[in-house]
């Protein structure tokens, strides 16, 4: 059986997009279960500002919970400068110190919405510690009022997974 030119250019198409449809596919399963690093820490950011958040009427038992899914993202030797308005400066050093002042704040803040926003990493030649510039926004429930803060954060690669070995705000440009 003798095929027409037609049918040999049809085949031959088809071939092509089947391959490229094949290739397209490999490349999205590449990027879906091997991620590059960007993408692994704006993921783990992700995660830190969910664990952040300060859910309603939580027991002491679901608080110890939510600190220490918080304390998992954090290196054992975090250092956080932060400028807290009505509060001033405060500092902390060390996962006991950050995990008192989450304790305290989830004693007395009542619930609490974390969000980052203009997310902008910046990972090390080494692949082992970054730099992610970011916007937070915290909302108290119950208030019109909303806390947006430039935070700048260092991170380093540890265990494999990316945590936060430092956290400063950026102090905004006056006139």
């Amino acid at each position: 059986m003798a095929y027409s030119r037609q049918d040999v250019v049809v085949k031959a198409v088809k071939r092509i997009l089947g391959t490229v449809a094949l290739a397209a596919v490999a490349w999205l399963c590449w990027g879906y279960f091997f991620p590059n690093e960007e993408k692994r820490i704006r993921k783990t950011l992700d995660s830190v500002a969910k664990a952040a958040c300060i859910a309603p009427n939580q027991t002491p038992v679901q608080m110890g919970l939510a600190v220490d899914k918080l304390l998992g993202y954090l290196t054992p030797d975090i250092e956080v400068d932060i400028e807290v308005p009505d509060e001033g400066r405060l500092t902390f050093s060390g996962r006991a110190e950050v995990r008192d002042a989450a304790f305290a704040a989830h004693k007395n803040l009542g619930e609490v919405k974390v969000e980052f926003f203009d997310v902008a990493v910046a990972i090390a030649p080494d692949k082992r510690s970054a730099v992610a510039s970011l916007t937070v926004k915290a909302t108290q429930a119950g208030t019109k009022d909303f806390l947006v803060q430039a935070v700048r954060l260092q991170l380093r690669k540890d265990e494999g997974s990316w945590r936060i070995n430092r956290a400063q705000t950026e102090r905004a440009l006056r006139p």
